[in-house]
This record gives structure tokens, sequence and C-alpha cells, in this order.
């Protein structure tokens, strides 16, 4: 099936790892995406700040239901995500580093009884070439970075023209502005100004209190409004998207 005549968004929840004063957030972002009848992927941090790993009891219980077992729409987001202030880099690891890193991780959520990701997302949205000849070689389907898609296997890049994005800081408050930002962006597509695949990057740790609702009136409005149909990761490496 082909979506030529369509226009695609993707909705990412990214940042969802076990730490507890962060989850009970992204909960209530899974309940009103799935509230909403859209397909969204879920990014997984195996191992935040490299204190709070995924387990079954403080991780698995709680967002099992929301993992979609026959079109998976999970991706691994890192390893930690961040460290001592420093967002984890996969930019500058070697192919033999990134393998190591990205094992790890996999291992965690394995013993989690997660199944293994074949969508990788690194924290700083940065891919050098090592760690795309790595995500090559572990099997992975697509890698996202800042501006581009890229379907590994299949060795195509598809560039992307937008990404809405509520975490410009990683603190809530200093987040603010970007509550108009996105709505400007939305307006402007409403207008006219259709991006073909239009990516939302949704943090609920870091966005400001008051995105959420204007999130979930966002993407209704692109899928009622606009003509968006939303699609998982898997989606694009099951279908046909775009003659892809």
């Amino acid at each position: 099936m082909t979506y030529h005549s369509k226009k695609i968004g993707i909705i990412t929840i990214h940042d969802v790892s076990a730490f507890q004063d962060h989850l009970s957030n992204t909960i209530e972002t899974m309940k009103r995406i799935e509230e909403a009848s859209v397909k969204y992927n879920i990014a997984i941090i195996p191992n935040y700040l490299k204190k709070y790993p995924v387990t079954k009891d403080t991780f698995s219980i709680f967002i099992d239901k929301y993992i979609m077992k026959d079109k998976p729409n999970i991706a691994l987001h890192g390893l930690y995500h961040e460290y001592r202030h420093s967002v984890e880099d996969y930019y500058t690891l070697t192919t033999k580093e990134t393998k190591e890193e990205i094992a790890k991780g996999l291992a965690i959520l394995k013993e989690a009884d997660i199944q293994q990701p074949k969508v990788f997302i690194p924290p700083a949205w940065h891919i050098s070439p090592s760690t795309a000849e790595a995500l090559h070689d572990m099997g992975f389907d697509v890698s996202e970075s800042l501006d581009k898609i890229d379907l590994i296997q299949r060795d195509i890049a598809i560039v992307t023209q937008q990404v809405m994005n509520w975490d410009i800081s990683g603190d809530s408050e200093q987040n603010k502005p970007a509550i108009k930002q996105n709505q400007e962006i939305y307006d402007k597509i409403i207008q006219g100004f259709k991006p073909t695949i239009l990516r939302i990057a949704l943090h609920p740790p870091h966005d400001p209190p008051e995105a959420l609702d204007q999130q979930l009136e966002i993407i209704q409005g692109l899928e009622s409004e606009a003509g968006y149909i939303f699609k998982t990761y898997d989606d694009f490496v099951k279908e046909d998207i775009y003659g892809y």
C-alpha cells in the first residue's frame, strides 16, 4: 500500500525511562495519545543517568500495555541518555564502542522482557558514519537524526522538513516559548504548508506542563483538518511508504 496522496505524521514519545519522577508524566502522555487513537513510537532509555535501569518491576509492568505486539512501536534511545549533565553522544564513538553501548542497552531491555527494538534514536539526534555502520551490522532497520530518517538495511535516507519539538532546553519552564513556536508551525500547516513527513517529538519529563493539551489538539487537527495519517517506524519498514 502506498501513500503518495497522503501526508505522514510520526509521533515519538522520547525519554521514556524507569526514573519514577518522570514516569507518571510519561504514562499520562501515553494514555492521552491512546485516547486520540493514533499510532506513536516509544523511545526507551535502558539505564537513565546510569542510575535507573529498566526492570520488570520498575518499568515493564507500567508500560507493557502501551507496547504494540503485532507492529512494534519501540525505539532504543541510547543507553543512559545523559550523565553528569552531558548528553550521550553517538557522533564521536567508534563502531566498536557504539556496538558495545547498544548491546548493553538491548541486554537491559531483554532482561525486562521488552522486545528488542529495531529503531534507534540517539539522545543528541546526531549519528556518525561509525554509528550508522554499527546499527547496520546489528540489524537495526531505522535510525532517526535531526533532519532525516534512515532506512538502514535498504540504504535509504529520507530528509524530513519539519520537526515539532517542545523540549528546547531540557527545562520545562525554559521550554515555555516552544508553546508559541509550535502553534505557529501548526497554523502554517493548516494554512497550506504541508511537509510530506512531519515529525512530532514529545518529551513528557521536560515539556511545559500546558504542552500536552496543545499537543493533543495539534495531533487531532493534523489528522482531521490537514489530512495527516500517523505511522510508527515499523510501518516504514513493513509498508511501501511513498514508494520506499
